[in-house]
């Protein structure tokens, strides 16, 4: 089995960094996919596997 990929929804990009920095303390390998609003998290989950998708709740476009 391959490295999960995570997706980030975040229209923010300092919370973006803030959780690709936690997610390497964990010291697990893994692929990182990131969007800045439901729409584009759509796109990237029609073409990709995606193993958990962290979600802002509030964005602009689309909301999680």
């Amino acid at each position: 089995m391959g490295k999960p990929t995570i997706l980030i929804v975040e229209d923010d990009c300092k919370v973006v960094e803030l959780i690709k920095t936690a997610l390497e303390k964990t010291g697990l390998e893994y692929f990182i996919k990131i969007a800045s609003n439901g729409k584009e998290a759509l796109e990237i989950v029609e073409n990709h596997n995606i193993d958990l998708a962290l979600l802002d709740i509030h964005m602009p476009l689309m909301s999680g």
